[in-house]
C-alpha cells in the first residue's frame, strides 16, 4: 500500500514538475473531434473460463454446469449432471470494442468479468467465445489467457485479497471475423465533425480555422457539438487535411481515477481551494483456525454420543485508526494535497474517496473521470 501511495505521488509530482503550460495550447482538429460515422462498436459475448484451480463457480450456479456439458458434448464427450462438480470453471461475460474500418483478422483487446460466484479468474483461460454486435451478428471470436489486476486467496475461512480478481483482460485476445463499413458521407456528399466534448468556444475556434484554410467549403455549425461541411467532391484527402488543421484550445483540468487498481493520474497543476479533510478508518480482520475438541473421561451416563471432533475457532479483530485531519487555508494544487495526505499515511483508495468529496464540496476545480 505504501508503495502504491508513493507511485501515485510520484506520478502527480512528475506531471506537475513540468513547466506550466499556458492556459491556451495548440492542437489539431483530429485531437478534439471525429468524423461522423467513425466510431467504435460495442461487442458482447458469453464464455467459459477454465483452469481456475478451485476458484471457479460452485454447483449453485447451474448455468456454468450446463455450459460445460454443452462444450464437452461438442467434443463428443457425454457426462452426467453429478459428474459436473468442478470449481475449475467459471461463466463470464466477454466484452470488446471494434473500431470503424476494422478488417478480417484484426486483433481486439477483450475484457472478461465473472457472472457467477467464482472467487478469482487468475490463471484462467477463456474458451473460444463469439462476440456479437447489437444487430446480433458475430463480428469477432475471443480466446486466450486472462490477466487480472488483483488476487484472492481463501483457505479455511481465511481470506487475503487485492483489488478485483473476478475481472480480467486479454490483450489482443479477439480476432475480427467480419469487416466494419463506416458510412461517413451523407447523401448530399457532405460530412460532419463531432466534437469529443461539446463546447461553443471550441466549435467557434474550429469553424474559424477551417473557413480560413478552406474558403471554398461551406462550413455550418449545427449545434455545440456538431459541424457540417459541404463541398464539391469531398474525398478522403480533404478529410485528412481537415484533421491536420491546427486550432487553439483552452486546457481543461482533469483527474483520471482507476478504482480497480487504485491509480490516480493528474494531467496538470489543478487548483484546490480552502478545505478541511477529516479522515478516519476502521479495519476488520476475521481469522479462523481448526482446533481438536477432546472430551474428558466420562465415567457415568451414556457414552455412545461422546467423540473427538474438530471445531473452528474464529477471532474477530477491529482496529480503528486515529482520525487524520488536513487543513488547507490557501489555494494550492492537487499534487500538494496528495503529498500532505501521503504524510498522514492515507491509503490510495481513501485518497480516491477524498478527491470525490473535494469535487462534491466545490473545492476541487477539475473534472474527475472514474474508470
Amino acid at each position: 500500500m505504501i508503495n502504491r501511495i508513493k507511485l501515485v505521488l510520484t506520478v502527480l509530482l512528475v506531471l506537475c514538475s513540468v513547466p506550466a503550460l499556458s492556459a491556451v495550447s495548440q492542437v489539431t482538429v483530429k485531437d478534439v473531434a471525429r468524423i461522423n460515422g467513425v466510431r467504435d462498436t460495442a461487442l458482447v459475448g458469453y464464455g467459459l473460463v477454465t483452469g481456475l484451480a478451485g476458484s471457479g463457480d460452485s454447483a449453485r450456479f447451474s448455468s456454468t454446469s450446463q455450459s460445460l456439458k454443452s462444450v464437452l458434448r461438442s467434443f463428443n464427450v457425454n457426462i452426467e449432471d453429478k459428474e459436473v462438480q468442478s470449481r475449475n470453471v467459471a461463466a463470464v461475460i466477454v466484452t470488446a470494442s471494434i473500431p470503424a474500418f476494422a478488417e478480417i483478422g484484426d486483433k481486439l483487446d477483450v475484457q472478461v468479468s465473472s457472472l457467477g460466484d467464482a472467487r478469482s479468474l487468475a490463471g484462467g483461460t477463456l474458451l473460444l467465445s463469439p462476440l456479437k454486435a447489437p444487430n446480433d451478428e458475430v463480428y469477432a471470436l475471443a480466446q486466450g489467457q486472462i490477466t487480472v489486476g488483483g488476487y484472492r486467496f481463501e483457505q479455511d475461512q481465511n481470506l487475503v485479497a487485492k483489488n478485483h480478481a473476478t475481472v480480467g483482460s486479454i490483450i489482443r485476445g479477439a480476432t475480427t471475423e467480419r469487416s466494419v463499413v463506416a458510412n461517413i458521407f451523407a447523401e448530399d456528399g457532405s460530412v460532419s465533425l463531432i466534437l469529443n466534448t461539446p463546447d461553443f468556444t471550441m466549435l467557434d475556434n474550429i469553424t474559424t480555422a477551417l473557413r480560413y484554410e478552406f474558403p471554398s467549403l461551406d462550413i455550418r455549425p449545427a449545434h455545440a457539438g456538431k459541424l457540417d461541411i459541404h463541398g464539391r467532391d469531398l474525398s478522403f484527402s480533404h478529410l485528412a487535411k481537415i484533421e491536420q488543421v491546427s486550432i487553439n484550445v483552452a486546457q481543461s483540468a482533469r483527474i483520471v481515477v482507476n478504482e480497480r487498481s487504485g491509480i490516480i493520474v493528474s494531467g496538470s497543476d489543478i487548483p484546490v481551494s480552502s478545505v478541511v479533510i477529516s479522515h478516519g478508518n476502521i479495519n476488520l480482520k476475521i481469522s479462523s483456525s481448526p482446533r481438536v475438541s477432546q472430551p474428558y473421561n466420562v465415567v457415568f451416563g451414556d457414552q455412545s454420543n461422546i467423540k473427538t471432533v474438530t471445531v473452528r475457532e474464529t477471532e474477530i479483530e477491529v482496529n480503528e485508526q486515529q482520525q487524520a485531519v488536513y487543513i488547507n487555508k490557501d489555494t494550492t494544487t492537487i499534487a500538494e494535497v496528495v503529498s500532505s495526505l501521503q504524510k498522514l499515511n492515507i491509503p490510495t483508495r481513501d485518497m480516491i474517496s477524498i478527491l470525490e468529496g473535494l469535487k462534491r464540496s466545490g473545492a476541487l476545480h477539475a473534472e474527475i473521470v472514474i474508470q
